[in-house]
């Protein structure tokens, strides 16, 4: 008995439930095998009987379950259980019962279903049994059964409840190497069982799918397991259908390609650094390819592709990057830079030719994501300091930065994030900025920072978020950086704020000139106040002074003001708007020094630092 309701039909579908004689109730796992990453179940025998369909359950490499999603009909002995894979030993016995519901013929159809309804199976001593119903126009032409159950001893009492879904359709394609979809080409017709699908060929495996149906002949495939290493599409194989019409077609991605870096350079692709494969014949590391003319995605060599490999001694381990700029396509590896140019194509089958020449044998992009365009240069980093390409030459950057670099983290230390690097506009200049990690000097806590460069100077910048990654969007000409802490992006120089710490800290004055005794006189400060409401800027300054004492350098730190004649950045507020500067200053009389520095830290939201100057004497040349 049928019972229907949603869908939307104005009479009553009848449909009647067909009992097993006997059919596949479940397996056994005698043996679990190991290694298996993929497994197919198949039914061997059994009497005469069919349909019996069921899916492998794989925990650490070993066949745990085999779940039965149809139990078959028709099956007079128990029919062999053969476990398919890429791993080795599973066995398993197959355990047969009398009672599962094996089909449901439609007895009436009704009418104006407008979605499809779903099946309540109740009644008849049993449970388990899944159907799934297909329209066909507005009425219900064929429920096809995904499972049978077990247990009955009537036939169950049916009803349908709810709807609103419908049949995919895909096309079958490789994606890289693998089966992403599939695409029929002849729908068949007359099938009244269920219906399984395998692949053969196409030098991979793993690949599978399941049926849909569009009353009696396949609708659409849905692939569930998309394989791996194919390099040809493989044959589908229909079965076990009352006929044999229907047939499908794979279309295939490039197969063969990959890499972990791509650009494009005169309207071709071009792949470097290949990935691992047990079916690739090429190692990863110096290895590259290159599309044939004018497409993205042939690259086949009677077609002008190109398969190449590395042979310079100069790459080290792979190629990190590559990237087009002035005409020329930069490879670079991480311990050198090389240069493509010159690109023809010609001949009949095509052929390409290059030229491909060294331009730096020592100086690498150890990181990929180092890389940034700036303007007609590239800029990169390795261990030893950030580079810039100049005329097609690796210039060094960041010398004022070597003794950062050397006590910087790198992976695979401990805590260290991967270098990787973002370009932002700031006040309209525009900034390279390299996220590392390091030691901060002044408290001796690691921390992630950004190295950031104007072409001009050097500065350490940061946020009140401790970034682990940092990249571009470009906006016209304007650069917007954007940051992420691994769990959430973030605009980078979007906003003031006051929870975050501003530093300056300037060089040594008079270490030029250690043996000279100098007096101190004073320090001042220049400052705008830049804030929204006019909050005002405050902070402190802490002078580091090296004097002599008993023979040996004394370093100590004294915190201004100390005995200040006016108040000295004490939570003052400024008075005067933009563009008057506030100047502040204090007595450092009485202090002797060798050398001084100083060093100002604010929370203050947003301001201008004009000046920092230190006034002092000369008292004349030391005497031990």
């Amino acid at each position: 008995q049928v019972a229907f309701s949603g869908g939307g039909s104005d009479t009553s579908p009848v449909l009647v439930a067909a009992l097993t004689a006997t059919s596949v109730a479940g397996v056994t796992i005698t043996v679990p095998g190991s290694g298996y990453t993929f497994a197919s179940v198949q039914f061997t025998g059994g009497g005469g009987g069919s349909g019996a369909i069921a899916t492998a359950t794989i925990v650490g490499g070993a066949i745990t379950a085999v779940v039965m999603t149809n139990i078959g009909s028709g099956y007079t002995t128990a029919p062999g259980v053969l476990i398919v894979g890429d791993g080795v030993g599973a066995q398993a016995s197959a355990v047969l019962v009398p009672s599962g519901v094996v089909s449901i013929a439609v007895a009436n159809g009704g009418s104006n279903f407008t979605s499809v309804p779903l099946l309540e199976i109740t009644g008849g001593a049993g449970a388990g049994a899944v159907a799934i119903a297909v329209l066909t126009a507005t009425s219900l032409a064929s429920v096809n059964l995904t499972a049978g159950g077990l247990g009955y001893t009537s036939a169950p009492t049916i009803a349908f409840v709810g709807g609103g879904g419908s049949g995919a359709v895909a096309t079958a394609v490789l994606s890289g190497d693998a089966v992403g979809h599939v695409t029929l080409t002849n729908v068949g017709s007359g099938y009244t069982g269920p219906i399984q699908v395998t692949f053969t060929g196409g030098g991979g495996s793993g690949a599978g799918a399941t049926v849909l149906y569009a009353p009696t002949s396949i609708g659409s495939v849905e692939v569930s397991a998309v394989g791996q290493y194919y390099t040809t599409a493989p044959a589908i194989i229909v079965q076990p259908g009352a006929n044999n019409a229907a047939a499908a077609t794979l279309t295939l991605m490039p197969f063969g390609v990959s890499g972990s870096v791509m650009e494009t350079y005169l309207s071709r692709l071009w792949i470097f650094n290949p990935a691992p494969s047990p079916y690739s014949t090429l190692p990863p590391g110096g290895n590259w390819a290159v599309s044939a003319p004018g497409s993205f995605v042939d690259f086949a060599t009677s077609d002008g592709g190109v398969s190449a490999i590395n042979t310079d001694a100069f790459l080290d381990l792979q190629y990190t990057q590559a990237r087009q700029s002035s005409g020329y396509l930069y490879a670079l590896g991480n311990g050198s830079v090389s240069v493509v140019s010159n690109v023809n194509s010609s001949g009949s089958p095509v052929s390409t030719t290059f030229n491909y020449q060294n331009v730096d044998p020592q100086a690498g992009c150890e990181w990929r994501d180092t890389l940034q365009d700036f303007g007609r240069s590239e800029l990169f980093a390795n261990r030893t300091g950030a580079y810039g390409l100049y005329g097609g030459a690796a210039t060094k950057i960041s010398g004022k930065l070597d003794q950062l670099f050397t006590n910087a983290i790198f992976p695979p230390a401990a805590g260290a994030v991967t270098p990787c690097s973002a370009i932002a506009t700031i006040f309209n200049i525009k900034h390279y900025m390299l996220l590392m990690t390091v030691v901060d000097p002044d408290t001796g806590v690691q921390r992630n920072v950004m190295a950031t460069w104007n072409e001009k100077d050097w500065l350490i910048t940061s946020q009140t978020v401790d970034l682990v990654f940092i990249a571009t969007q470009k906006q016209g000409s304007l650069y917007a950086a954007y940051g992420t802490d691994g769990v959430s992006i973030y605009p980078l120089f979007a906003a003031p704020s006051s929870e975050l710490q501003k530093r300056l800290n300037t060089k040594l004055y008079g270490s030029d000139r250690i043996f000279i005794e100098k007096a101190g006189q004073g320090v001042w400060l220049q400052a705008q106040d830049n804030s929204v409401g006019s909050v005002g800027v405050s902070g402190v300054l802490t002078a580091a002074i090296s004097g002599m004492g008993g023979g040996e350098i004394n370093k100590f730190a004294i915190t201004v003001p100390e005995g200040v004649s006016q108040p000295f950045l004490n939570q003052v507020q400024l008075s005067s708007a933009p563009p008057a500067w506030n100047v502040w200053g204090t007595s450092i009389e009485g202090n002797g020094f060798f050398s001084l520095g100083l060093r100002f830290a604010s929370n203050s939201p947003d301001f201008t630092l004009a000046d920092l100057v230190i006034g002092y004497t000369e008292d004349g040349a030391f005497f031990a």
